[in-house]
This record gives structure tokens, sequence and C-alpha cells, in this order.
């Protein structure tokens, strides 16, 4: 069985790995979301590192708010898009 914990998207990613790792969880629960992390906002190869240096797995969440199910064509096109961004920074 593997524990882990979810980061706080408000706060400093770097802070939140190293609460993590240091607290002897298996993986971090990385929400991907607005205010402070966002893709546009974090280089991956960073975060990589940080997350080996505390052998820490990860499992990627994107916004449940996105509205990928709208009946709108232009907000389910856009929410999409969205995806796409976090999909490749995973």
């Amino acid at each position: 069985m593997q524990i882990g914990c979810a980061n706080h998207p408000r706060l400093d990613i770097f802070k939140e790995i190293k609460w993590i790792g240091s607290n002897r969880f298996d993986f971090i629960d990385l929400f991907m979301e607005p205010d402070k992390c966002e893709p546009c906002q974090l280089n991956p190869c960073k975060i990589k590192n940080a997350l080996e240096f505390y052998n820490l797995n990860v499992v990627g969440h994107t916004p449940y708010y996105l509205q990928i199910g709208s009946p709108l064509k232009k907000l389910r096109d856009n929410a999409i898009e969205i995806l796409k961004e976090y999909i490749d920074f995973f």
C-alpha cells in the first residue's frame, strides 16, 4: 500500500514537495490549479528533480471544474485545450 498527500495549489509547490517528502509519504497527489500551480507557472524538470530527491511518486490532477462535458461547444473546446496543456506537463 502507498500513502500519499495532496499539495495545496495556492502554496509554493517546492515547499509542498519538501513537506510531503520529509514526512515520508510515498507520493504526491499533484493538484495543478490556480493560483500557483498551473503548467505555465512551473518547470516540469525542476518538479521532477524535486520529486526524485524526495523519492516521491506522483499522481496528476487537473481542475475538476473544467467544462469538458458542456453542451456549449466553445466552452468544451476551450476546456479541452486547457487539458492538453496539463497533459503535456504531466
